[in-house]
C-alpha cells in the first residue's frame, strides 16, 4: 500500500527536474540550480510541455502590443488581431485548465461578452478616500484599526498593476485605463485593499529585456517609472482603497528581486540567495532602493509616500526564504487538511529573514516613516512536518518576525487552501507576546484545484475576525479598448466579472460575498457590474 505514493512521488520529482532542465536559460533563476529556486505559480516558464492544448476564444489577449504604453497615456495601440493567444490558465503542472465561459472559436474581432448587472460601478465608487492611517493600537492587539474601530484588510492581488507583463512589451508602464477597471472591480467586490508587487518592485532589467524598472543598475533610478506609481496611489485613494506596497521578491521575474541586488553588488548566489541577509554591501544595495520610496513625493497629490494614508502597510518583501519541495512545482504546501502525511515545508535553503535583517529593514522605513505598518515578508511563518530528511532541520521552524516587536503584520499564502494550516497559525500568533493581525496574502480561490471547499476556508476566516484579513490572488482585467480579458497563465487569474468557468463565478461571488461581511456590509446577492472604460482622471 505504501509503495504507490512514493512512485508518484518519484515520478513528480523526475518531472520537475526535466522541466527545470529544459527550461530556457534567461528562466532559470539567473541559473542557480533547481533545489535553490522555486518555480512559483504567478509567472510560469513558457514550457510547450506544461500548456494544455485548448481553443482560445478571440477576446482572449495575452502576447504583447507593439507599441509601448507611455507612462502618461491612458490608452496604447490596439494589437494586432491576428495575434496568436493562450486562453487564460493554460498552465499547467497538473493544475486544470481556466477556461473561459465562451471557449468557442470566434472571430479576432469579437468582444468578451457583456454583463448584465442590477447595480454597477461607473466611476470611483462610494467607499470613503483614506484620510487616516491603519494603526496596530498596542502591541497585545491581534487587530488593526481604522480611527479606533476594527480595519479588517481584505481585497485583491493585482500584481501587474504598474508594470505589465501581458500587455505591452513586458514591464512596461501599465495603461490608466486599465489601472482604473482594476480598481474598480476591488471596489465591486467589496475591497478596501490592493496588493501590487509591480509597484513596489522594480529593480534591474530581468537580463536586458526590461528597461522600465525603477532601479535598472545599482543606484540609478529612472525618473520615467515613477509615474505610473504616482498614478496609482492617486487613482486607488479616488476609489477608497488602500495600497500594500511589497519591496522585494523572492524569485528573478521581470520586475526584479532580490537576485537583481545580490548581482549588483556581485554576492553569492548559492544557498538560494542567502548573501541578501547576511552581505553587507548587498543589504546597503536594498537599503538605497527603499529610501527612494521613503522620500518620494507624489506628484499627482503633491504627498510624500510616507505621509500618504492611501498605503496602509510596506511589506519587507514577497515569499522571503521561500520554497515549496521544489521537485513539485506550483504547490506552496502540498498537505491534507488535517496536517496527517505529506507535508512540504515553506523554508528554502536561504531559510526566512533573520530578525538582524528584518530590523534593518524596519529601522531604515522608520527613519522616515513612524505611520504606516510594516509587514513581514517571510514565506509563511511555521514550517510544518517534512518527511525528507534534507527538510527535517527546519520542522516546526517559526519565522523571526515573530517576535519582533516592530512587526505588526504576519503573512501566508495558501495554496492549496488548507484549515489546518492556518489554525496552527492563529494559535502561533496567540501565544507570541507581541502580537499581530494575520493577513492570508494570496490565496487560490478556484473551484478545482484542491484544498477544502472555499465556503469552508471563508468560514475560519470570519470565525477569527476581526484578527485575519485575506487577500485573493489575482485581479485581471479587460485591454485598453474594454474588448478582450487580458490573460495570464497561472490557473488562479480572476476574469471579473464573467471570464471563468460557471464553478469560479460562483466562487467569485463567495469571495464578494466573504468581503462585504468581513467589512460590516450587506453581502451582495450577484456579482456588481464594472463598466469600461472607467471615467478617466
Amino acid at each position: 500500500m505504501l509503495y504507490a505514493p512514493f512512485l508518484s512521488l518519484a515520478a513528480l520529482a523526475l518531472q520537475g527536474v526535466h522541466a527545470f532542465e529544459h527550461r530556457p536559460a534567461h528562466e532559470r533563476g539567473l541559473d542557480t540550480p533547481p533545489h535553490h529556486r522555486r518555480l512559483d505559480k504567478r509567472y510560469p516558464p513558457d514550457r510547450a510541455t506544461t500548456f494544455i492544448p485548448t481553443t482560445t476564444p478571440a477576446y482572449a489577449v495575452q502576447t504583447a502590443s507593439p507599441t509601448a504604453p507611455s507612462p502618461s497615456s491612458s490608452r496604447s495601440t490596439t494589437p494586432p488581431a491576428s495575434q496568436t493567444t493562450r486562453a487564460p490558465g493554460q498552465f499547467g503542472g497538473g493544475t486544470a485548465t481556466r477556461a473561459l465561459v465562451a471557449a468557442t472559436t470566434t472571430l479576432a474581432s469579437t468582444c468578451a461578452p457583456s454583463y448584465a448587472a442590477t447595480s454597477m460601478i461607473t466611476g470611483t465608487g462610494t467607499r470613503p478616500k483614506p484620510t487616516s492611517f491603519v494603526r496596530h493600537a498596542t502591541f497585545r492587539d491581534k487587530f488593526l484599526t481604522l480611527d479606533g474601530q476594527p480595519f479588517v484588510v481584505v481585497g485583491p492581488n493585482i500584481y501587474w498593476l504598474c508594470q505589465d507583463e501581458n500587455y505591452g512589451p513586458k514591464g512596461s508602464y501599465t495603461d490608466k485605463g486599465r489601472i482604473r477597471e482594476a480598481l474598480a472591480i476591488a471596489v465591486a467586490m467589496g475591497a478596501n485593499t490592493i496588493r501590487a508587487h509591480s509597484c513596489g518592485i522594480s529593480v534591474g532589467t530581468y537580463l536586458g529585456t526590461n528597461p522600465y524598472n525603477l532601479e535598472p543598475t545599482v543606484n540609478v533610478i529612472n525618473p520615467a517609472a515613477w509615474d505610473v506609481r504616482d498614478y496609482v496611489l492617486y487613482a486607488a485613494r479616488e476609489y477608497g482603497l488602500r495600497v500594500i506596497m511589497t519591496l522585494t521578491d523572492n524569485y528573478a521575474y521581470y520586475h526584479g528581486g532580490k537576485y537583481d541586488f545580490i548581482n549588483f553588488r556581485r554576492g553569492s548566489l548559492a544557498n538560494g540567495g542567502a548573501s541578501f541577509y547576511t552581505n553587507k554591501a548587498v543589504i546597503a544595495a536594498y537599503i538605497y532602493y527603499i529610501n527612494q520610496f521613503m522620500t518620494r513625493v507624489n506628484s499627482y497629490t503633491g504627498v510624500a509616500y510616507v505621509n500618504d494614508p492611501t498605503i496602509l502597510a510596506w511589506e519587507t518583501g514577497n515569499e522571503l526564504g521561500g520554497a515549496s519541495n521544489p521537485l513539485l512545482p506550483h504547490s506552496t504546501r502540498v498537505a491534507p487538511d488535517t496536517l496527517a502525511g505529506w507535508c512540504t515545508g515553506y523554508i528554502n535553503a536561504e531559510q526566512w529573514p533573520p530578525l538582524s535583517w528584518t530590523h534593518t529593514v524596519r529601522a531604515t522605513i522608520n527613519k522616515y516613516d513612524k505611520n504606516h505598518l510594516i509587514m513581514d515578508g517571510s514565506n509563511g511563518f511555521w514550517n510544518c512536518e517534512c518527511p525528507p530528511p534534507s527538510f527535517r532541520h527546519t520542522n516546526n521552524a517559526e519565522a523571526a518576525g515573530l517576535q519582533s516587536r516592530y512587526i505588526t503584520m504576519m503573512t501566508d499564502h495558501g495554496y492549496p487552501r488548507n484549515n489546518g494550516i492556518i489554525n496552527h497559525e492563529i494559535g502561533q500568533l496567540n501565544n507570541i507576546y507581541f502580537k499581530k493581525f494575520f493577513l492570508i496574502g494570496e490565496y487560490d480561490w478556484t473551484a478545482d484545484q484542491g484544498g477544502v471547499p472555499l465556503s469552508t476556508y471563508l468560514d475560519l476566516i470570519e470565525a477569527n475576525k476581526p484578527n485575519i484579513g485575506d487577500m485573493i490572488w489575482n485581479v485581471m482585467g479587460h485591454d485598453p479598448q474594454c474588448c478582450r480579458f487580458v490573460s495570464h497563465n497561472d490557473g488562479y487569474s480572476m476574469y471579473y466579472p464573467n471570464g471563468n468557468s460557471l464553478a469560479d463565478q460562483a466562487n467569485i461571488l463567495l469571495v464578494a460575498q466573504h468581503w462585504h461581511r468581513q467589512t460590516g456590509r450587506t453581502p451582495p446577492t450577484s456579482l456588481v457590474g464594472v463598466a469600461c472604460p472607467q471615467p478617466a482622471f
